[in-house]
């Protein structure tokens, strides 16, 4: 089994990195090796080309101008001459037969062993090219070129050529070992240069914690994947902030909100037990406890019921529900609530409607809304209710002359525990979590819930619901 280290990222890309270098190494010196081949081998024949022609020129110049065509029987001392100084000034150690047509040599230098076996060329006016072996004496390449009295046979040996191809292969193979040590290691240093950014991100993941959730990584100036993937942590570290910025300020609120009916509890406790109590205090203090129960019961309710959504385990019984009855029943609840504090309840409008969802939550929702309603407005204020149909979908609105609520605190009303004025919405009894609660249930029917409102003029909260399929 390959050891773990081995096994690991930067080793396997360096592992790529030196293959591939190796690879296009071989790649490299195959190519270089077979065209000094093909080059060498052209080269040796165009030579042989360009000597059989320019002893052919020479030969047929120096017979008689004019004459007819006949067998050649002597080539003259002159031509000999000017064929050997030609050959000197070449200098390629070629070898030369001329001879007739019948077989009788009239010119013949150089190795006679490459001369021996070439075949006689078959088409007048033809260049045939052949190579002949002779073992241990060597290879030659034969240039053979027939004339209408004569041939010329041209030969030179391919000692030189395959000189070239052995040094080149000797060269590569003794780079070789210098490559893979090269490869092995500028693939190591290149994957450790490659991974150290992925390094410095782990290591500022592991100093990550609860006091600097904030830090964020750097991030790269280029769109790779390194650089995707930097943005992407960063983007998650920020939601795992806000989460648990929002799971601390949910635990503060929720024992800030506890604390204080358990203290008023504790202290009508206390003062139970301090001495006899009269029937009108044994009264006062039953109806504190209860009081303050309720309250803690209605709180650790709503949490539940949002502990329930988040996990999507609360259950929403959905079926037909007319919401023009719903309105009736809300309209009298609130009526009830504003008798209190001399409010006016006004129902202009009532659109007759259907919609799927759960009544209870539905009733939860709007009973929610008009005790906010109830409690931010002041005595001799109007409360008015109105439902109206808007293509597929109902509207509900419920509308205050209270206090209104700052713009700035507009968009987080719908925050679990958030008050725009803590202390005037702690005296006025709420706990923060019934717009929050009414939000999930607005949404988990299918609609949205918004907020309007002005300072010193009052709220309107509207209740988008779609309506049911006929």
């Amino acid at each position: 089994m390959i050891p773990a280290r081995f096994r690991s990222l930067r080793a396997v890309l360096a592992f790529w990195y030196s293959s591939v270098l190796i690879v296009a190494y071989v790649v490299f010196g195959v190519t270089v090796y077979a065209y000094l081949r093909y080059e060498g081998r052209r080269a040796i024949e165009r030579g042989l080309q360009a000597q059989v022609t320019w002893i052919s020129d020479r030969v047929t110049t120096g017979l008689r101008p004019g004459a007819m065509p006949a067998p050649l029987s002597d080539l003259p001392q002159e031509i000999r001459d000017q064929i050997r100084r030609h050959l000197d000034e070449e200098g390629d150690n070629y070898a030369v037969l001329i001879r007739s047509r019948d077989g009788r040599e009239f010119y013949m230098a150089g190795n006679r062993a490459a001369l021996d076996a070439p075949r006689k060329p078959p088409v007048a006016g033809a260049t045939v090219l052949a190579s002949i072996d002779r073992g241990a004496g060597g290879t030659y390449r034969v240039a053979s070129l027939s004339r209408e009295t004569f041939e010329i046979h041209v030969a030179v040996p391919e000692e030189h050529i395959r000189r070239v191809l052995y040094n080149t292969k000797a060269i590569m193979f003794l780079l070789a070992p210098f490559v893979l040590l090269v490869g092995s290691i500028g693939g190591w240093h290149l994957a450790r240069s490659a991974l150290r950014p992925i390094d410095q991100v782990i290591a500022i993941a592991e100093r990550r914690t609860a006091q600097n959730l904030g830090e964020r990584m750097p991030e790269r100036d280029v769109d790779d994947e390194l650089g995707r993937l930097i943005r992407t942590l960063n983007r998650t570290a920020d939601r795992v902030t806000a989460s648990f910025e929002q799971i601390k300020n949910f635990s503060w609120n929720v024992a800030h909100e506890m604390k204080t009916p358990l203290t008023i509890l504790r202290g009508e406790a206390e003062l139970a037990l301090a001495g006899p109590q009269t029937p009108e205090d044994a009264q006062r203090l039953s109806t504190t406890y209860l009081e303050e129960t309720v309250r803690l019961s209605g709180i650790v309710d709503d949490l539940l019921t949002l502990a329930q959504a988040d996990a999507g385990q609360a259950h929403v019984d959905r079926k037909p529900v007319r919401v023009e009855d719903l309105i009736e029943d809300l309209r009298d609840d609130a009526a009830i609530l504003a008798t209190e504090k001399n409010l006016h309840v006004d129902l202009p409008e009532n659109a007759s409607a259907t919609v799927l969802g759960d009544a209870a939550r539905l009733r939860r929702l709007f009973r929610s809304l008009i005790a906010n309603a109830v409690r931010y407005t002041d005595s001799g204020g109007t409360i008015r209710i109105r439902s109206r149909r808007e293509g597929g979908s109902v509207r509900i609105s419920i509308e205050d002359t209270g206090i209104g609520i700052p713009p700035e605190s507009l968009p987080l009303i719908f925050d679990r525990f958030y008050r725009a004025d803590r202390a005037r919405s702690r005296d006025r009894g709420g706990s923060g979590l019934g717009l929050s609660l009414a939000r999930w249930i607005a949404t988990s029917h299918g609609g949205t819930i918004t907020a309007e409102s002005t300072v010193g003029r009052g709220s309107t909260f509207t209740v988008t619901l779609p309506l049911a399929a006929a």
